[in-house]
């Protein structure tokens, strides 16, 4: 409350009741939180795509910022996503590969915002183990995969498994049956990657997804904001998923990568298939019109965020759990230190007026998502996570930067595995064995960012080694 003391002739002073006396506490904004699984940060129109087609995410972009260097915490899914929602490092919370359960001292970003007075939904692919706790959700439509091949419990608590299996007629065992039938050919077998149709448009589970969450958003009622996590399965292989979409680009027009064909002179391990480039060209085409399927769920989705009224109001952050090599030094998915892996697409709309779209090129990190989130919803700075740093000043103009990120994936005591150190425009890549760590070194700022290892050429000596002391207190400290 603001008070200004007028002194009246007798010396007594009392407060002027016509200032800002009843001045409401700033509104807190509704958040939605879209996040795809394993989405090439390249692969969009506003990104100058040659052919993709996304003309909902385009728009979302007028209106927001770009962040060009975003990285994830881990190229890998559950410990991608375990950081951002705890706002820890995949070595700090324990989840360091899939189907891991979180440390008990990890604090979800859903249990501050519930104390902050949110309401929490989760629509989709979640990812965080065990599959059926609610980690903070109060309505929850899951479906963290449609097969049940690595975890049991991905069939049994799956929302949409059970509304397609009953809309289509069959047992959802049989419908996971079909749907995971490609994942069990093998990873060089191209099937594996491409998968075909298995459902139609109406079931499929991007469809799925996008309605549940114009659903959420068109019969919310509640005066408490929302918090609305919506997660995609796709463009996660395999690839296909139906009629339009696979047949929405044209094989023939595909560019490949200027790194197709080519070995990435590093240490970097990965799936690299020997195919005819006649199958890439057909994998990487059905990987379009996946996105492509999602966008126009996005579209639907921000349709009825303004149909509602809640546009202007709402804090959007679109984002992926890692990328996808798609042909990237002729490998396919993720799990290294590459940038088709480890760097990802981020969008953020700020809620309040109207902005035009900027493209910020400062290095950050999903895990920065925790403290941008709970900076928004007001949050006091008191219950942040040391390892998140809030984007919001970036957001509004700030230019004071720390620009530097980490990544790891490996083992949960830190002495196998890779652990990856971006300052600036270098990019130091450790190769760690049994605690022995063996460094490269790349700069970003080259054509080709990972097609030359930087690490013994003359000059790079001494930043090479201060990189790599700082990769080692950095694994220290976790």
């Amino acid at each position: 409350m603001k008070l200004k003391l007028l002194t009246l002739c007798s010396g007594v002073a009392v407060a002027a009741t016509t200032l800002n006396v009843h001045a409401k506490a700033p509104a807190k904004p509704n958040i939605l939180f879209i996040m795809t699984d394993q989405h090439n940060a390249g692969y969009f129109g506003f990104m100058s795509h040659p052919l993709l087609k996304t003309p909902n995410l385009d728009e979302l972009a007028k209106h927001s910022a770009v962040f060009t260097s975003a990285y994830c915490a881990s190229p890998v899914s559950g410990p991608s996503r375990a950081a951002v929602f705890t706002g820890q490092y995949p070595l700090r919370n324990g989840v360091t590969t899939n189907w891991v359960k979180l440390k008990n001292e990890s604090v979800l970003l859903t249990t501050k915002l519930t104390e902050a007075g949110y309401y929490n939904g989760m629509i989709g692919k979640l990812h965080l183990t065990p599959v059926t706790a609610d980690h903070g959700f109060q309505f929850r439509r899951i479906c963290d995969s449609p097969y049940d091949l690595y975890d049991k419990e991905e069939i049994v608590e799956n929302d949409y498994l059970k509304w397609a299996a009953k809309d289509l007629g069959i047992s959802p065992e049989r419908l996971a049956a079909l749907a995971g039938e490609s994942e069990q050919c093998g990873v060089k077998d191209s099937r594996f990657w491409l998968g075909w149709s298995w459902t139609d448009d109406k079931h499929q589970i991007t469809t799925w997804t996008g309605n549940e969450a114009v659903s959420f958003i068109e019969n919310y009622e509640k005066k408490q904001p929302f918090f609305l996590h919506v997660s995609f399965f796709g463009p996660h292989h395999p690839y296909s998923t139906c009629d339009p979409w696979d047949k929405m680009y044209d094989p023939a027009e595909i560019t490949l990568p200027a790194t197709f064909g080519k070995v990435q002179p590093g240490s970097q391990p990965g799936i690299r298939p020997e195919w005819p480039e006649e199958t890439w060209r057909k994998i990487i085409a059905a990987y379009c019109g996946n996105i492509s399927a999602i966008d126009k769920q996005v579209g639907l989705i921000i349709k009825a965020l303004k149909d509602k009224g809640l546009w202007e109001n709402t804090l959007i952050v679109f984002t992926s759990d890692h990328g996808d090599h798609m042909g990237d030094f002729s490998q396919l998915g993720k799990g290294t230190m590459l940038e088709s892996s480890v760097r990802v697409p981020l969008i953020i709309k700020a809620p309040g007026k109207e902005k035009q779209g900027k493209r910020n090129q400062q290095v950050v990190n999903l895990i920065d998502l925790y403290n941008t989130i709970l900076d928004y919803a007001l949050v006091p700075e008191g219950s942040y996570s040391a390892d998140s740093r809030s984007l919001r000043m970036l957001l509004e103009g700030g230019k004071k930067w720390e620009n530097q990120t980490f990544s790891s994936i490996g083992s949960a005591n830190g002495k196998n595995g890779q652990v990856m150190y971006i300052k600036d425009s270098l990019k130091c890549v450790g190769f760690l064995k049994n605690g022995e760590m063996k460094t490269e070194l790349y700069n970003l700022s080259e054509k080709v960012p990972d097609a030359k290892n930087f690490a013994n050429e003359s000059g790079y000596s001494a930043i090479k080694d201060k990189m790599e002391n700082e990769l080692k207190k950095w694994l220290n400290a976790r």
